[in-house]
């Protein structure tokens, strides 16, 4: 099997189990995005639903 294939199958099995997770509290129930959002440095912004994909690649570009 591909790294890619084991990646995606890894991180498809993740995105199950993290959705199984109780929610918490809603946070920031004013941005016209939620209850996605995203934490900057300084703040929070509004934001869709991430792909955990792009959330990979974003952090990866902090390494």
């Amino acid at each position: 099997m591909r790294l890619h294939d084991l990646l995606e199958k890894y991180l498809n099995s993740l995105e199950v189990a993290v959705a199984k997770l109780p929610a918490y509290a809603p946070h920031f129930p004013a941005l016209p995005t939620f209850p996605h959002h995203k934490h900057t440095r300084d703040t929070v912004i509004a934001h869709n639903k991430p792909n955990l994909l792009d959330i990979l690649q974003e952090a990866a570009g902090w390494v």
